[in-house]
């Protein structure tokens, strides 16, 4: 009788390692899959034709400081506001565009 118990006691653990060997697949699965952010996302700003660039907020900081330090604010602004429109939720990136009108107030003759 003692037997008859030691083996349905080692089918149940066989059959429970198998159930969660089998949750632990579908939790693996579906964190793979997509979020659901990408059908909601902003358009990305338009790029030259022809050049395969990576855009994202990041890319659009950089490119605005670079254009800003070009002397083009009014771009700089622009391309800033994209890279926001990409992260809304930066408060870095609204601090910079901040910072960016505030310079574009101190130079004469601008408005």
């Amino acid at each position: 009788m003692h037997t008859i118990l030691l083996k349905a006691n080692n089918k149940m653990k066989k059959q429970h390692i198998r159930w969660c060997m089998v949750m632990l697949w579908m939790i693996l699965l579906g964190a793979c899959g997509p979020t659901g952010q990408g059908l909601n996302a902003p358009a990305t700003p338009h790029l030259p034709a022809g050049k395969e660039q990576p855009v994202n907020a990041y890319y659009l900081f950089a490119k605005a400081h670079i254009v800003l330090k070009q002397g083009n604010i009014d771009q700089a602004i622009s391309i800033m506001q994209a890279a926001i429109a990409l992260d809304p939720a930066s408060a870095y990136l609204k601090r910079e565009l901040a910072g960016m009108w505030l310079l574009k107030k101190k130079i004469p003759g601008r408005h």
